[in-house]
Parts: C-alpha cells; sequence; structure tokens
C-alpha cells in the first residue's frame, strides 16, 4: 500500500514504439508488458496511428482529458470490424490487445488509463469514484487496487496516514490480503478511476 505521485511513474517506450506511457503498477513486480500478468499505465496520445498489439491480453481504455478518440477496431479471427469514438471522459472502452486498432485524434492530444491483463491471469473493473464526502474504498484477498485521481484534489487515509492527492497521482494497494482505504474530494468535480484487478490464476 502507496502513495505514488505523477512525477514519480516509471517511464516506458509503447510496444510498438511509437510513445512513452507512464506505468502504474505491474504484477509480478520486476516484469515487462511482454510477460506480465496485468498493468496499469497512463499515456498521452498526440498523433494519429496504429495501437501496440498484445495478444492474450485483454484491454480497458479510459480516456483522462483531452479530445476524443475514433478507434478502427478490426479483429479478423473474432469476425469483428467496427469503428467506436471515445469522446466521455472515464468511461471505459474494453477490447482485445489481439485486435487491430487504428487511433484518429478528433480535437487535439489525449491523455487516457491503459488497463492491461493477461486473459488466463486477471480480470479487471475500472469504477468511476465521486468522493465529495469521504467513503472507504476497499478491496478484496487476491485482488489489488490501483485508484487513480483523473479531476480535483483528494485526501486519501491509509497505512501512510493521510496524504493530498493532485490528478495523475495514485494510491497502489497490492498487498495479498483485503485491505481498505479512505478518500475524500475537494469539491463536486473530483474524480477518481478505481481500478480493481482479480487474480483469476
Amino acid at each position: 500500500m502507496r502513495i505514488l505521485r505523477r512525477d514519480d511513474c516509471q517511464t516506458t517506450a509503447w510496444k510498438n514504439g511509437r510513445g512513452v506511457a507512464d506505468r502504474l503498477a505491474i504484477w509480478p513486480m520486476g516484469t515487462t508488458h511482454e510477460d506480465c500478468e496485468w498493468q496499469v499505465a497512463r499515456t498521452r496520445i498526440v498523433d494519429d496511428g496504429p495501437f501496440s498489439h498484445y495478444p492474450g491480453f485483454d484491454r480497458q481504455l479510459v480516456l483522462l482529458s483531452g479530445g476524443a478518440l475514433e478507434l478502427d477496431v478490426r479483429g479478423d479471427a473474432d469476425s469483428v470490424s467496427f469503428i467506436h469514438t471515445v469522446s466521455t471522459p472515464l468511461t471505459p472502452f474494453a477490447f482485445r490487445g489481439d485486435w487491430d486498432v487504428a487511433c484518429r485524434l478528433h480535437g487535439g492530444p489525449a491523455e487516457v488509463l491503459n488497463v492491461f491483463t493477461r486473459r488466463a491471469c486477471a480480470a479487471a473493473r475500472v469504477d468511476v469514484l465521486v468522493p465529495a464526502e469521504p467513503r472507504a474504498v476497499s478491496k478484496r484477498g487476491g485482488e489489488a487496487l490501483v485508484a487513480v485521481v483523473a479531476a480535483g484534489s483528494v485526501t486519501a487515509w491509509g497505512r501512510w496516514g493521510e496524504a493530498r492527492l493532485a490528478p495523475g497521482d495514485a494510491v497502489i494497494v497490492d498487498e495479498a490480503g483485503p485491505e481498505e482505504i479512505a478518500l475524500a474530494g475537494a469539491g463536486p468535480d473530483v474524480r477518481v478511476a478505481a481500478v480493481h484487478i482479480q487474480t483469476l490464476s
């Protein structure tokens, strides 16, 4: 259980080499996007282009800020072909890492949260919290929690005591057993993306 400040994230190259991401959490620790079971990262998309392929992974993309993303999605093996526009912040879009996805920006660069889970090992759920009043956020045993401040200022309580979080800061709770933290926002516009990752194996 720890606080991760925005400026302290590890910067890693995209798998296809077309950009960089700020890694918030990965499991097992010390692995890479090639051999991990899951990871959560934040990235800024500044140009049109293809997403990286992640065979065997399920992905969720959450728009944090910026312009809309028009995604041309194709998966021949699954008979998939559609165009989806991600324009509403904090609305997760789920897709398979095996699929071909071409991204076109509308309205300028965008910052997104990416959640990757290896299909046989883990599954994720993204909840959007509006902690206008202090509220508890818990995780079960065998689950990890990555709570990312998307907008506004948040006070977080946990084993560290009390901490003030700004947009881009995160709380990582990856102990094996059940745990609980508390969050309170400074105003009605505060938003927190809470990613729950359940281990399947």
